[in-house]
């Protein structure tokens, strides 16, 4: 809710968290090899590797389960 509409000026929890989410991507995506991008990049193959990142494709036709 906005302040003008009576609204406390809160952060939107559910915005704030995909923001930090597409950080998370971003960073997973750049060149360099930190130590953290072992896992997620171990697990990534088996539904495209880093690729995944960097296609527009359409939700509804990717199989995530």
């Amino acid at each position: 809710m906005k302040s003008k509409e009576g609204g406390l000026k809160m952060t939107d929890f559910t915005t704030f968290d995909k923001a930090l989410n597409l950080c998370w991507v971003k960073r997973l995506c750049s060149p360099d090899e930190s130590l953290w991008k072992k896992i997620p990049n171990f697990l990534l193959p088996n539904v495209g590797g880093s690729l995944l990142f960097q296609c527009n494709y359409d939700i509804k036709y990717v199989k995530l389960n």
